[in-house]
């Protein structure tokens, strides 16, 4: 599971001025920023042979489309496309301004699509139904198998920038207090290390020490950064990048199942549920924004 949500929509009237449909793709790029806080991307196309194409490139989330499309192509020939020619599983919204369209029920019914019939100028009701649909999908998306993947996945992201930034700071720059509070704290760290492996072994403790990391950890690294930014007089958002992201994911990783609720939870208690999904969703765009603005910043100071 990615952090961003991806809908590709075919209507030939996008093309037109002051198109209802343009107003209702802003809204739901509005709706899926600020109250779910995905990485919206919405494409948009008028052309049916374009659209085949750009469907078949990427994964999406949802497709939506129009009955009566131009050059005298039928919505109903999309999904077709969609589902018979490609296998595609995508949740798919159908809608048309027609009565009695004289629709393929049993393709509607039994594909995973959301049909609607317009009545008279009802946009705001076409946006309100699509937006029910997108809430249908975004419910996988708070499932805990999807959001430790999506979790795990991001971080590691943030994790492999955070070590890129640390490995350029040091080519253009030494500066000897922060290496040797980098090597101090690693010679800490192993010692302690040391010293743990050692008691655990004189007392047989080898679940102790299996799948224990013992390299330059992603804590590490983040405290490596904090010193950099602090020595370059930057914003320093470390603090809360370990608590929002790496304590985040090391609780996910070991959440535990409430089988009698159903839900998953911190070992401290703490229920994953939708609340916490979104700020979850939240924290890591924040924190890939700070970790791409400092890499810029520490750019531009070299």
């Amino acid at each position: 599971m990615k952090i961003d949500y991806k809908v590709i929509w075919i209507d030939d009237k996008f093309e037109e001025e002051e198109s209802p449909f343009t107003d209702i793709k802003d809204y739901l790029v509005d709706y899926l920023k600020t109250e779910h806080y995905f990485q919206v991307d919405i494409k948009t196309f008028e052309n049916v042979e374009n659209f085949k194409k750009a469907v078949l490139k990427d994964n999406f989330d949802l497709i939506i489309t129009d009955y009566h499309l131009n050059d005298g192509k039928l919505g109903s020939e999309v999904i077709d496309f969609i589902r018979r020619e490609n296998n595609i599983a995508t949740e798919i919204f159908f809608y048309s301004a027609k009565q009695d369209l004289g629709v393929d029920t049993k393709l509607i019914n039994n594909n995973r699509v959301t049909f609607y019939t317009l009545t008279g100028n009802s946009y705001r009701d076409l946006r309100s139904e699509i937006k029910n649909l997108i809430d249908l999908t975004l419910r996988k998306f708070n499932h805990i198998v999807a959001m430790r993947g999506m979790i795990m996945h991001e971080t590691s992201n943030l994790d492999e920038k955070t070590l890129d930034i640390v490995g350029k700071y040091f080519e253009r720059k030494t500066d000897q207090d922060i290496i040797d509070a980098l090597f101090g704290e690693i010679i800490s760290f192993h010692k302690r290390k040391l010293g743990e492996a050692e008691n655990f072994k004189k007392n047989s403790r080898l679940d102790k020490i299996i799948g224990d990391p013992v390299s330059f950890s992603a804590f590490q690294r983040a405290n490596t950064l904090s010193n950099i930014i602090d020595k370059e007089g930057l914003v320093n958002f470390i603090a809360d990048y370990k608590k929002e992201i790496l304590l985040v994911r090391n609780q996910f990783a070991h959440a535990i199942l409430d089988e009698e609720k159903q839900v998953f939870r911190t070992k401290k208690g703490e229920e994953f549920n939708e609340d916490l999904c979104k700020k979850i969703r939240k924290d890591i765009n924040i924190h890939i924004d700070n970790i791409n603005d400092l890499s810029s910043q520490l750019k531009a100071n070299a």
